[in-house]
Order: C-alpha cells, then structure tokens, then sequence
C-alpha cells in the first residue's frame, strides 16, 4: 500500500541515521507514532541545534560527565523517551546560554552523555553540519541542485562562495552579497555570521 518506509528506503534518500533514530524515539513506547518525511526533517532540525551547540564550544574540552539525572530518571521511568530528550533539550538550551569555560566544559560533557543514551550525538559536529556522514571508510554523495557531488567537490565549492560573498560584502556591494547568500541557500547551504568576520556553513539536508 505504501505506506510504510524502511530505513534502507529512508537512507537512500539522504535521511540521517541519527535523524531516523530521534523520530523514533520521539514518541513513547506504548504510544502511536506518526512516521513520516516531515517528523524525519523536524528531527534533523532538532539535531542541527544540538551539534551547533556542541561546535560552539568546539575548542573546549568537555568535563567527563554522566549523562544529566533528568535523563537517567526518565529512562528509569518505563523509557520515557520523550521526557528525557526534553531534559537533554534542557541541557543543549543551557549550554548556549553558558558564560564561564568551567561550565560550558561540565554541559557539554552532560550533553554528550545524554545523547549516548540514546545513541544520539555520535557525529563530529562539523562533519554533521556539513553533510560528512563516514560510513565505513566511504563519505557519503551530497545531494545539491545540480545532482550528485562528492564531499571533496563542494566544499571547497561553498568556501569559494562565502570568499566572493565577503568581498562583496567589503566591497559594499550587498546586492551582490545578498545574491550569493540566496544561491547558497537554494542549494541547501545555510550561512551564520560570527563575530570578527568569520562564517560558518551547514547544510539543511
């Protein structure tokens, strides 16, 4: 009838792993889930906040740590998935809200712990936002508008594209600045803007 998706299915249309995971644990156990492309996207949004604030904070070591109480609790507790991916929510949402190294260190380590209960957050960051998902020793083909593009192609592709589009914006041409954003995004490239001239890129899909 079609109306189910197996993960082979789901993976070959370029859904993530971890992606597929979250959906599925995103309902309780005993509960209906809805399955569908839409929860799948919805999840890899959740995922691209969790590993932008774990690239944050990327040049700080994490403090050893198990994973939040909140989370043990809610796993103890007939595996309520939900509830302890609402507690590790918590802990993504106070780890961009961090000041001091001390405790950006200590919340990274209780988000990483709390995602490996779930056996979520198991990527580089930046390989996540990036599209550079390993499988074995094989990256993945990225998908853009044009088809099919091996990592080693389009990121320096994308570079070449931020480097024109700050010169541009240096230059005080905006229009022209403001058209490379747009094709970057209609290519599935999201830019950000960070203090002291720096950019950073992540992908939607």
């Amino acid at each position: 009838l079609g109306n189910f998706f197996t993960v082979r299915q789901l993976l070959e249309e370029g859904y993530r792993g971890e992606a597929i995971r979250l959906t599925l644990l995103s309902a309780h156990y005993r509960q209906p889930l809805d399955f569908s492309r839409e929860a799948l996207k919805n999840s890899k949004q959740t995922l691209d906040r969790f590993y932008t604030a774990l690239r944050e904070v990327e040049d700080i070591e994490s403090e050893k740590s198990d994973a939040p109480p909140e989370v043990i609790a809610a796993l103890e507790d007939d595996l309520n998935t939900p509830l302890a991916l609402s507690a590790i929510h918590e802990c993504a949402t106070a780890l961009n809200k961090a000041k001091h190294v001390t405790a950006k260190a200590a919340l990274k380590g209780a988000l990483l712990a709390g995602g490996a209960q779930l056996g979520l957050l198991q990527a580089d960051p930046e390989a996540w936002l990036k599209g550079r998902e390993i499988r074995g020793n094989v990256q993945l083909p990225l998908l853009t508008m044009t088809g099919h593009m091996t990592v080693g192609l389009i990121d320096p592709w994308v570079e070449d594209r931020i480097a024109a589009r700050n010169a541009a914006r240096k230059a005080r041409n905006f229009g022209e600045a403001d058209r490379i954003r747009d094709e970057l995004t209609a290519k599935g490239i999201i830019l950000e803007d960070k203090p002291g001239g720096k950019t950073e890129w992540r992908r939607t899909g």
